[in-house]
């Protein structure tokens, strides 16, 4: 399934990607602040697309007209693959954008188009989101698209960095998204 909006194209990720992936993904800006660790080569990115990347509603973020050169990832994560709901209608969303890309709004928008997704067509009650301290511009997203705080989980235990780190939790409820329409 791909979805569309203005200037973006998300669309599933497919094993042609790992080099872009790798491009990106090495940058010590990108993985850390989400919590994982930056690639070290391209098959570090071949596995996170076998291992991550290939379950449902992840989708390799491309500009329109570059559908072949993805410069982030955006996803809903469901039962086991989140840690911030067990609710079946309930879900986690997540995303990283490749540097260049900063600050021009592009994640803001592929999440607007997420969110309709998993509201109107999944049938989400509510979506969740997290970011660990330091991270301004997953704070920055997502308070701008609408989420709201709910509560902070100190002393989160990281295993694939070692560390620990506190993270904040923040949540949009349907009616949230539907006020916002």
């Amino acid at each position: 399934m791909k979805l569309r909006t203005e200037r973006l194209i998300l669309r599933p990720w497919t094993s042609a990607d790992a080099e872009v992936l790798f491009r990106w993904a090495k940058d010590p800006q990108v993985g850390p602040i989400a919590g994982w660790p930056a690639h070290r080569s391209i098959e570090d990115s071949k596995a996170m697309i076998a291992d991550q990347y290939s379950k449902p509603e992840v989708y390799a973020v491309c500009l329109c007209g570059e559908e072949a050169h993805p410069i982030g990832c955006l996803s809903l994560k469901f039962g086991e693959d989140t840690d911030l709901s067990d609710a079946a209608d309930e879900c986690e969303i997540s995303a990283w954008l490749a540097p260049p890309y900063w600050g021009q709004g592009l994640i803001p928008e592929g999440c607007d188009a997420l969110l309709g997704h998993g509201f109107e067509d999944l049938g989400m009650k509510a979506i969740w989101a997290g970011y660990y301290d330091g991270n301004f511009k997953s704070v920055a997203c997502l308070m701008r698209i609408g989420f709201r705080e709910h509560h902070i989980e100190k002393n989160i235990y990281l295993p694939l960095l070692g560390e620990l780190r506190c993270g904040h939790v923040v949540v949009m409820t349907r009616a949230d998204w539907e006020e916002r329409q």
